[in-house]
């Protein structure tokens, strides 16, 4: 999951081999986009921009690998807890739109699973789901049910110096 910290396709910059991938957006937001051949020319010629999108390249690295650990060592409820934060940190809302299919297969449980866990966490007071839309009413508890890579990954990213996107008028 890449927001305004990160670049979607830097993998892409670091070699002639093809990379299997697809973007798609999950929720609501705003994004610049730039044709593949001048992201590439950017990232030869400029310095600054090619260490930048090393950075995060690396550090989406790391949170992959996290994750990719977290979904094969940690309870699902714990799982969903992390992605739900992550999902908050990157759009800024407490209201998130999933259904609980889309749910299930970004945290490799069944959807009868989720629901068992959304409807555990709401009796805890941590969010409020229906019909699709999440909302997270008790953020710091919700932090207390996720694994410690909510934390890890978190933490990876935060270190990101912000970047200043200048755009053409």
């Amino acid at each position: 999951m890449i927001g305004s910290e990160g670049v979607v396709g830097a993998i892409h910059l670091l070699g002639s081999s093809p990379v299997p991938t697809n973007c798609f957006i999950q929720l609501e937001a705003t994004a610049l986009r730039i044709p593949m051949p001048a992201f590439q020319a950017a990232f030869r010629s400029s310095k600054e921009i090619r260490q930048r999108i090393l950075e995060c390249a690396q550090r989406q690295c790391n949170g992959i690998s996290q994750v990719a650990g977290c979904n094969r060592l940690h309870e699902a409820e714990a799982r969903l807890a992390r992605w739900l934060l992550t999902a908050q940190d990157r759009v800024g809302s407490n209201v998130l739109d999933f259904t609980q299919e889309y749910l299930a297969e970004m945290i490799g449980a069944q959807r009868t699973t989720v629901t068992a866990i959304a409807g555990n966490l709401q009796k805890k007071g941590l969010i409020r789901y229906s019909r699709g839309r999440v909302t997270i009413l008790d953020r710091e508890n919700l932090i207390g049910a996720a694994c410690e890579c909510y934390r890890i990954t978190r933490d990876n990213y935060n270190e990101l110096p912000e970047l200043d996107v200048v755009t053409a008028q």
